[in-house]
């Protein structure tokens, strides 16, 4: 079946059959390819996070630019705290640049640990976290003064 899918034209509507069907057998990548090849991005993201391909879904969603992104990654840090993955949860919200929950997990290792020097390094790294969260709200902030500047000049001329 897999040798299908490079026969098939970009588009065509068995594409999206032929990915539910990989999908129901739990391959992965070629219903991956398949539903990318028919246009159906979000049945690519969908079956990543069925068949728990969480680093794949999200590279999906980042590629193709889908809104929804920080509702996936909030989904996916979630699965990984329930199996106890704090660290990759944290690698997971900076990579996604939601800061605060990176800050807050990293504070709580910080708070739970034992050892005095790495508690000390945690509290730096989710303070480091907290000051890119900072940097982040200033540039946009930056951003949205600079385009209401830009577009105040404009509305003027067209008042005279």
């Amino acid at each position: 079946m897999k040798e299908l899918i490079g026969s098939v034209h970009d588009g065509d509507p068995f594409l999206k059959v032929l990915g539910e069907r990989f999908e129901l057998v739990g391959l992965a990548e070629s219903a991956v390819l398949c539903y990318l090849k028919s246009g159906e991005v979000r049945m690519a993201i969908d079956c990543c996070i069925h068949l728990n391909d969480w680093d794949r879904g999200i590279e999906l969603a980042e590629i193709h630019k889908v809104p929804q992104i920080e509702g996936l990654v909030s989904q996916y840090g979630a699965h990984l705290l329930s199996k106890k993955k704090v660290i990759q949860a944290v690698q997971l919200y900076r990579k996604a640049g939601m800061h605060t929950e990176s800050a807050k997990l990293l504070f709580q290792l910080a708070s739970d640990t034992k050892n005095v020097s790495r508690a000390k390094q945690l509290a730096i790294l989710a303070a480091l976290e907290v000051e890119q969260f900072r940097k982040k709200l200033l540039e946009q902030e930056k951003a949205k003064a600079t385009k209401a500047a830009a577009d105040a000049p404009s509305s003027n001329a067209d008042l005279a």
